[in-house]
């Protein structure tokens, strides 16, 4: 599998890794997650340098839920730009937090996907639209449609 991802990049199947990755967390194993993690950065996907070494899960408490989300959203990080970007990587995970409902989330990855000059696909939208209207913010989904 890493080595498929380091001869291909990870497109979307970064979805799969972040699905993995979240659940170890979840169920309290979140340095097995740090060591997959660590793993698929290192055979796989090409972290820069100076965001690798940023990578330190030493500060937080990993039992506690404010610790493992704290993990989660490095692991996100890692994921998103430890990758080949490609637009289908970035359309993955975005697709992925508006699924969850996760809309800061999806945002942060589709301006993201923009700063890197990727062209957003109309998935996307549709992703952020369902979550809006699921989260009652329905004005906010119009403006989507509308494309403000």
């Amino acid at each position: 599998m890493f080595w498929r991802v380091s001869q291909k990049g990870c497109g979307a199947d970064v979805s799969i890794y972040r699905t993995l990755l979240e659940a170890l967390c979840d169920n309290g194993e979140v340095e097995e997650a740090v060591e997959v993690l660590e793993t698929v950065l290192r055979k796989g996907l090409k972290a820069p340098r100076k965001y690798y070494k940023q990578l330190d899960f030493g500060h937080f408490h990993l039992k506690d839920e404010a610790g493992i989300s704290q993990a989660k959203v490095l692991i996100n990080e890692a994921l998103m730009r430890g990758g080949f970007p490609s637009s289908d990587g970035y359309r993955a995970i975005a697709i992925d937090f508006y699924s969850e409902r996760r809309i800061a989330d999806g945002d942060k990855v589709l301006e993201e996907m923009h700063r890197k000059g990727f062209k957003s696909s109309l998935r996307i939208y549709e992703a952020k639209v369902a979550a809006l209207f699921a989260a009652g913010k329905v004005d906010e989904a119009v403006d989507v449609v509308e494309g403000k």
